[in-house]
C-alpha cells in the first residue's frame, strides 16, 4: 500500500499543491476500491470460518454426549488450517484499521493546511505597467526612495538618472555625471531623500535631492577605495558599509571622510551585505565562495566570528530577522535558509527551498525582505522569485517572473508595491505593480 504525504503551508495552497492533492486523492480512491474488495473477501472467509466454528461446536457437543472412544471426527491438519485462517483474518483487520488511520491523517493534514492562517492568504502577482517602460542603455543598479516617489538608476557609462515616479510614470528629472565608470550600486536612505552610489571608478558619492528636483553632491569618498559592488546603511543612517572588488569590507561614518574599520577576510569580490534588525550581526558573501558572519563586539568593532565555505558562489543574501538569513547561490535551484543556534552562537543551514532559475547569475540585484508583506524578493539567474514567510519561519515560493536572461538587474520598493528592472533583452527600465 502506498504512503501519502502532503506538504503543509501555513500561508497558502497554490495550484501545484492542489494538483498534488488531486493526484493523491485519485490514488486513495483506487486503493479504497482494492480495500473494499479485500474486505469482501475477508468477510466471506470470516463467514465460512464462522460456519466452521458452528459445526465444530455441534460436533463437540455431540462427541461429549455420544462418543464411545477418544477419537474426534476432524483432522489436526484441518483444524490447524482453520486456526491459521483466523489469525490471518485478524492481522488483515489490523492492517485495514492502520490504512484507514493513514487515510484519515492525509485528509486531516490537507484540511489543516487549508485552514491555517486562511485569513492571511493573498493571491498576488506583479503586473507590467505599459506606461512605465523606458528604453535605456545597460543599467546595473537602481533603487526607490522611501515612498517610491523617486527612482535612481545607474548605468554602464557612469551616468545616474533620477526619475520622478509620483504618478506611477517615470519622468526624468536629472542626469548626474560625477562618476566616470560603471555604477554598480545605488542605495536610497529611508529618513531623507539622499542616496549613495558606488562603482568602477572607486568613488562613493552621497547625493541629496533638494527642492524636489535639484540634486547635489553632498559628499564624496575617494581615499583607499577599490571598485565598489555593494553598499548598505545602518538603521540610524549615520554609517554605511561598502564591499569592494578586492574583498575588503569598509565601515564609514557618513559625516566623516575616513573609514573607521576594514575587514580583509574575503579574498575576492564582495557581492552582497546585510545587517540584522538588532544591527549586531553583519553577513557578507563574495566570489571566494565564502559567507562571513561578523559580530559587533562591545559596541566598538566588528569581528568575523564564522566563515561558511559553499560549493558555489553565493550571489546575494539577506537577513529576514535577527536570527535568520537567506542565501542564493549561483546556478542553484534552491534558496538556503540559515538560522542562529543559540547554544553555539553560530548559524547553521536549516532549510533548502526550491526556487526557479535556469541561467548563470551576475552581481547586483540585492535580495530584499518586505516586512509589511512578509515577502522576500530574490533573483536567481533569469528568474525573479517572490517567497512568503510565515510566523514559523516557513518559506513558500509563491510567484516568479521569467525574464529569459540572467543579465537582469533591479529592485523593489520598501512597501513591496513596485518592482523595477532592466534586462538585456528588452533593454528597458520596466515597472511592475503588485496586484492581489
Amino acid at each position: 500500500m502506498n504512503s501519502y504525504t502532503i506538504k503543509k503551508s501555513s500561508h497558502l495552497i497554490n495550484a501545484q499543491d492542489l494538483q498534488k492533492f488531486k493526484n493523491q486523492a485519485d490514488q486513495i480512491k483506487k486503493d479504497f476500491k482494492k480495500l473494499i474488495e479485500m474486505i469482501d473477501q475477508e468477510l466471506k472467509r470470516f463467514s465460512n470460518f464462522s460456519n466452521f466454528l458452528d459445526e465444530m461446536q455441534k460436533m463437540i457437543d455431540n462427541y461429549q454426549l455420544n462418543s464411545q472412544d477418544n477419537l474426534f471426527p476432524i483432522s489436526s491438519e484441518q483444524l490447524s488450517n482453520e486456526l491459521n485462517s483466523l489469525i490471518k483474518f485478524i492481522d488483515n483487520q489490523k492492517n485495514v484499521i492502520n490504512i484507514q488511520i493513514e487515510k484519515n491523517q492525509v485528509f486531516n493534514q490537507f484540511v489543516e493546511s487549508m485552514q491555517i492562517n486562511k485569513n492571511e492568504i493573498k493571491q498576488f502577482r506583479y503586473e507590467l505597467q505599459n506606461q512605465t517602460q523606458l528604453d535605456e542603455q545597460h543599467c546595473y543598479a537602481m533603487d526607490f526612495n522611501k515612498d517610491a516617489t523617486y527612482l535612481a538608476a545607474g548605468f554602464i557609462n557612469g551616468d545616474i538618472k533620477v526619475y520622478n515616479f509620483n504618478s506611477e510614470r517615470l519622468q526624468l528629472i536629472q542626469q548626474l555625471n560625477a562618476h566616470n565608470d560603471s555604477i554598480y550600486c545605488i542605495v536610497f536612505m529611508k529618513k531623507s531623500n539622499q542616496f549613495i552610489s558606488g562603482g568602477g571608478d572607486e568613488n562613493i558619492i552621497i547625493w541629496e535631492i533638494k527642492n524636489s528636483e535639484i540634486l547635489n553632491v553632498k559628499k564624496k569618498f575617494q581615499k583607499d577605495l577599490n571598485q565598489i559592488f555593494c553598499i548598505i546603511t545602518n538603521i540610524k543612517e549615520d554609517e554605511f558599509i561598502s564591499g569592494s572588488h578586492n574583498g575588503f569590507i569598509q565601515f564609514w561614518k557618513i559625516n566623516e571622510d575616513q573609514y573607521f574599520q576594514t575587514l580583509e577576510d574575503h579574498k575576492d569580490r564582495v557581492l552582497s551585505l546585510s545587517l540584522n534588525q538588532s544591527q549586531n550581526y553583519l553577513i557578507s558573501c563574495a566570489c571566494d565562495r565564502k559567507v562571513l558572519v561578523s559580530l559587533f563586539e562591545n559596541n566598538q568593532t566588528w569581528k568575523v566570528t564564522q566563515s561558511i565555505l559553499l560549493d558555489n558562489i553565493p550571489r546575494r543574501l539577506c537577513f529576514i530577522n535577527d536570527i535568520t538569513f537567506t542565501i542564493q547561490c549561483d546556478t542553484q535551484k534552491c534558496l538556503d535558509i540559515y538560522q542562529l543556534l543559540e547554544n553555539e552562537k553560530r548559524f547553521k543551514k536549516t532549510q533548502e527551498i526550491k526556487v526557479k532559475g535556469e541561467q548563470d547569475c551576475f552581481f547586483g540585484f540585492p535580495q530584499k525582505f518586505i516586512s509589511s508583506k512578509q515577502q522576500l524578493l530574490s533573483k536567481n539567474g533569469n528568474q525573479v522569485n517572490f517567497l512568503i514567510i510565515n510566523k514559523k519561519n516557513q518559506f513558500t515560493l509563491f510567484h516568479s517572473i521569467d525574464f529569459l536572461t540572467g543579465q537582469l538587474w533591479g529592485t523593489i520598493s520598501d512597501d513591496g508595491q513596485y518592482v523595477a528592472t532592466w534586462d538585456n533583452i528588452s533593454c528597458q527600465i520596466q515597472i511592475r505593480k503588485y496586484i492581489e
